[in-house]
């Protein structure tokens, strides 16, 4: 009775499996970064849409009691704009008495513009993104938290400006905390804004380039609470005093900083000044002499 040994692949057999187990595997590293593309391309144009989302609701927002594309109360910057598409003024709507534009329904002074080759493959979404808002006449104090929420649907915003000094309503601390803490800001211009006369603790976690706090009553209590991101902090008119300058030398980022009209010093700001030499400080007296 025959012993059967075990038969083992011939050569010819192993090299042809070799290659068909690269294939297989480099198929599997295909499939896995295609399947990462689409879901970062999906995520992407999620994105877009919140950015649309928001554009519209804050046109909205700007176009109530609005004027004239010259007086428009919110005005948004994009990625990729253009200039107006535009209806002009026509006598029959311009009142010359008030010189007021009624009835007009563009409120943008640049609009979104997608480049055709993005609308042709539908994909504008995922590269356009609202860039700034800026607010250029104040609104109603609901109007500020229907803004802070319309801003709370974008993932990061370069500038959030409050571009006005006629009288009115303005930001409250409580509506900025919000902003900051749902969107990564870079530039925020709010002069003038209600804050209170002690810590501002939502500033520690942002990334801001950029803080305009001007016309407030920020306080020695918030320096502590500044990011060290900054690089430009305006400062003019506020409670800043001579006990709360030495907190400023741990932003080694700030390359501007202005303290005019606060109750500082010239003695206080020049030793300042010396112990921040990558800073230009700006000061002058709360009261002219």
């Amino acid at each position: 009775m025959s012993e059967t040994s075990p038969t083992n692949d011939s050569p010819a057999k192993a090299t042809w499996r070799l290659p068909l187990r690269i294939s297989l595997r480099l198929l599997i590293v295909v499939f896995t970064l295609l399947c990462g593309l689409l879901a970062w391309g999906s995520y992407l144009h999620r994105v877009g849409q919140l950015h649309s989302m928001a554009s519209d609701k804050l046109v909205e927002i700007g176009g109530r009691r609005s004027y004239s594309y010259r007086h428009a109360r919110i005005h948004l910057g994009w990625n990729y704009e253009g200039n107006f598409s535009s209806q002009s003024i026509s006598p029959s709507n311009y009142n010359r008495f008030t010189s007021r534009a009624t009835n007009l329904e563009i409120y943008q002074l640049k609009e979104r513009s997608d480049p055709r080759w993005m609308t042709q493959l539908g994909i504008a979404p995922i590269f356009q993104r609202v860039r700034s808002v800026k607010i250029t006449t104040p609104l109603k104090p609901e109007e500020y938290d229907e803004v802070v929420a319309a801003v709370a649907l974008l993932d990061q915003l370069d500038s959030l400006e409050l571009d006005t000094y006629r009288e009115g309503p303005r930001f409250t601390q409580a509506q900025l905390a919000k902003a900051l803490g749902t969107t990564r800001i870079g530039h925020l211009v709010a002069p003038r804004s209600h804050l209170t006369a002690g810590p501002f603790p939502e500033l520690r976690r942002t990334g801001l380039v950029e803080l305009d706090l001007s016309h407030t009553w920020f306080s020695d209590a918030a320096i502590a609470d500044l990011p060290i991101s900054l690089q430009r902090l305006a400062l003019e008119r506020t409670a800043v005093t001579d006990a709360g300058l030495d907190s400023f030398r741990r932003l080694r980022n700030l390359r501007s900083l202005d303290l005019e009209r606060t109750p500082t010093s010239q003695l206080a700001v020049d030793r300042l000044r010396a112990e921040m030499p990558w800073c230009k400080i700006y000061w002058s007296p709360l009261v002219d002499r």
